[in-house]
């Protein structure tokens, strides 16, 4: 969850808050290159739920869990978009490498449809699929697209090496697995609007995070709509209403993003602490996701994002006054 803790920070024009946080990944990075090596992959494999050390906490999901993998990709791009000058970037071309080389190794080429595409045994980011049949999860799949381009292109200005498999990888990676011109969570869902509408709809967040590559702009609002009507909303997580809000500030509906941003549910609601509350689940007490998801949202939708136009596009035109200052754009 470290990206939806503290990657606002650049945003703010405050990326040495955050940079402080990255050492760790360089620390770890041993201990990834093993866990990837004792799984039968090259290259590093990034923990979900760790301790202090790089190990995996005991979780019979944590394990399973593939979305965190282009993080430092993403963590490096932000970077180089908000201090170029960081001297953190040149060691980072190691942990850049080894993340793209265990992705590259984790999917399967898949000779009937000419793809490669990314399968069991996985559990993306909505824990409620069976690890064993979860082919082609929307969110992570968009998001190995994304981190293959990006880390590619950063490597090339970085001056790292370029394995020719990524650019393979990345040309012929599965497309969105779409039904009844809605995303699905993953290919092998067909009721992800039905049985499966609970927990994060991170079909939505491709968009929230990444931006249009990749997307289908009616698509995407198709889904979000579906998403709308039949997600059981008071099961969702803190962090997921700030990225629908982001999601349908892409899509050019800044009063629909409001109404997320403010949603009435048990979980979109903060404590006197400051924490964004995981009600009615009475062990969460201390939950930071939530708090950060809504700083980069606000950012997103006051800052701007590449594409869009006018000031604080992501605020409705008619009965708001937006001020701010030192934000950056997001991609």
């Amino acid at each position: 969850m470290h990206l939806l803790h503290a990657a606002h920070f650049c945003l703010f024009g405050q990326s040495l808050l955050f940079e402080r946080s990255l050492s760790y990944y360089l620390a770890i990075l041993p201990s990834a290159v093993e866990r990837a090596r004792q799984q039968g992959y090259r290259g590093a494999r990034w923990p979900k739920m760790t301790d202090a050390s790089g190990n995996d906490s005991p979780s019979s999901i944590g394990t399973l869990l593939i979305w965190q993998q282009p993080h430092p990709v993403f963590y490096a791009s932000l970077l180089q978009k908000t201090h170029p000058d960081s001297p953190l970037l040149a060691d980072w071309i190691p942990v850049i490498e080894e993340t793209l080389t265990f992705m590259a190794d984790s999917v399967v080429w898949d000779e009937t449809r000419n793809a490669y595409v990314l399968g069991a045994p996985v559990i993306p980011v909505q824990e409620n699929h069976d690890p064993e049949t979860t082919l082609n999860p929307s969110f992570e799949l968009s998001y190995f697209r994304w981190a293959f381009a990006e880390g590619i292109r950063l490597l090339n200005e970085l001056g790292g090496e370029v394995d020719p498999l990524w650019e393979e990888v990345l040309q012929h990676l599965a497309p969105l697995p779409v039904y009844q011109g809605r995303y699905l969570a993953q290919e092998h869902c067909p009721d992800t609007y039905g049985a499966y509408a609970y927990d994060h709809p991170s079909l939505l967040f491709n968009l929230s995070l990444l931006g249009m590559q990749g997307i289908d702009k009616t698509i995407m609002e198709s889904s979000l709509e579906g998403v709308l009507k039949h997600w059981k909303l008071n099961e969702l997580w803190g962090w997921d209403f700030p990225l629908m809000a982001m999601c349908a500030a892409r899509l050019g509906k800044p009063e629909l993003a409001l109404d997320l941003l403010l949603a009435d549910s048990p979980k979109n609601t903060y404590t006197p602490n400051g924490h964004n509350t995981q009600l009615p689940k009475a062990d969460l007490p201390l939950y930071l996701p939530g708090n950060g998801a809504l700083l980069l949202a606000l950012t997103l939708m006051a800052g701007s994002w590449e594409g869009s136009s006018g000031q604080a596009p992501g605020f409705p035109k008619e009965g708001w006054v937006v001020q701010y200052e030192g934000l950056k754009k997001f991609w």
